[in-house]
């Protein structure tokens, strides 16, 4: 067994079965994200490592402040009250439609969708409409007290736009141009940061090209790690 592998196994073997934990109780989307911020960290500090001491220091001052700037936005979310319609109407997305939902307290209701009457004197407090891939619906619902009340809602896209797919393969050809190009591997691991950026924070994803876009960041993280940092 190599030297590293003896020191890293301990962590591995605690990453595995976290994950696992989290996978069975939240789910696999959240054991990938487990996995993907591990590997992250993993990569940061063994980048830290391969810097002069002035950078290291820099390099995990900046990953604190980063770490205490996302835990504070956490907390401030937890601690906030949400005012928003999504207490009385919400949504849920089938495999090929949007279930809306609100409160069913005083019927009948009149329903609009996307500024066009859809339902008149409606007895029930939820409503399914076919949706394809990306499209937005808005609801609006008055009940028989005659207060409105509006929630919007959209189906997640099931796969990337060709703009998308141009990105992602440029990603492909610098992370192979990193073989002979090592400072192409920064350029990669810029663009996939970028696709991660802009992918990942957007619902109007389906989670698993929102977990793709994350595991190009860590490719392009891993080309700086194979090709760049290591020559």
């Amino acid at each position: 067994m190599k030297e590293w592998l003896k020191k890293a196994y301990p962590f591995i073997i605690t990453a595995l079965v976290v994950s696992a934990v989290l996978g069975t109780v939240k789910g696999w989307y959240a054991m990938a994200t487990t996995l993907m911020l591990w590997s992250v960290m993993i990569m940061v500090v063994e980048f830290s490592y391969r810097q002069p001491p002035k950078e290291r220091k820099l390099i995990r001052t900046i990953a604190l402040i980063v770490i205490l700037l996302i835990g504070t936005g956490c907390i401030v979310e937890y601690m906030v009250p949400s005012v928003s319609a999504v207490e009385w109407i919400s949504s849920d997305v089938d495999e090929n439609s949007i279930i809306f939902v609100w409160d069913d307290s005083e019927p009948p209701f009149t329903v609009w969708v996307n500024g066009q009457l859809w339902l008149d004197d409606y007895p029930i407090g939820f409503l399914s409409i076919p949706a394809k891939s990306g499209e937005t619906f808005s609801i609006t619902v008055q009940d028989s007290a005659y207060s409105p009340l509006s929630f919007t809602a959209s189906m997640p896209n099931s796969t990337f736009s060709n703009e998308i797919w141009m990105l992602i393969a440029l990603f492909v050809a610098l992370a192979l141009l990193a073989i002979w190009i090592p400072y192409a591997a920064f350029a990669c691991a810029a663009l996939g940061g970028f696709l991660m950026l802009m992918i990942v924070p957007d619902t109007n994803y389906a989670g698993y090209l929102r977990i793709t876009a994350a595991t190009l960041f860590i490719v392009g993280l891993g080309t700086i790690y194979i090709h760049g940092v290591s020559r």
